[in-house]
């Protein structure tokens, strides 16, 4: 494997990491982030674009390396669903556009956390916890009532995330091909 593909995993690890860890700062002090709106729309631009990356680099995986069906198709909307429900809120759309942009995101990932329980990864049980988290995380956002949990999944799935990288890492520099890990 390329060692521009190995940093890039590392460079989304990390990412994940510091996503789940703004998270989790933004529902403890609100407050410290909420003084200044400017800071706080840059802090919720690059926290989106972090998340971006993380995705995209999980796509990589879930495609060259471990040949998953229709991965592209839900990473591509998740990300879609993300730049469209950041913008709306951003820029000040009505709340029922919102709201239906945070149903369509929770329902995507519900189907894509299904989907990923059927798919078969070297992760093992991180995968199946991984894809637990974004069904539960999916109901959170489709309920609405309990949209407040919905980041404190959000910062689990970052962690997930990053785990799954780093075990990425970890298997691609095993000597086995990882299509073989796969399959062991």
């Amino acid at each position: 494997m390329k060692t521009a593909t190995l940093i890039s995993y590392r460079v989304a690890l990390v990412l994940c990491f510091i996503t789940a860890l703004d998270d989790l700062v933004s529902l403890v002090q609100p407050s410290l982030l909420a003084s200044n709106p400017a800071i706080e729309s840059a802090r919720t631009w690059i926290g989106l674009g972090m998340s971006i990356y993380c995705l995209i680099a999980l796509n990589r995986v879930l495609v060259t390396t471990f040949p998953v069906p229709r991965a592209t198709i839900y990473v591509s909307v998740l990300i879609f669903l993300n730049i469209f429900g950041i913008a709306l809120l951003e820029f000040g759309a009505p709340l029922s556009l919102s709201t239906v942009s945070l149903v369509a995101l929770g329902l995507v990932r519900i189907v894509f956390g299904w989907e990923l329980l059927r798919w078969r990864t070297p992760f093992g049980i991180l995968s199946r916890v991984y894809a637990l988290a974004m069904i539960v995380d999916g109901i959170t956002l489709l309920s609405l009532l309990l949209l407040f949990f919905a980041v404190y999944f959000g910062a689990v799935l970052e962690v997930i995330l990053g785990l799954i990288f780093f075990q990425v890492d970890k298997i691609t520099r095993s000597p086995i091909p990882p299509s073989e890990v796969a399959t062991a």
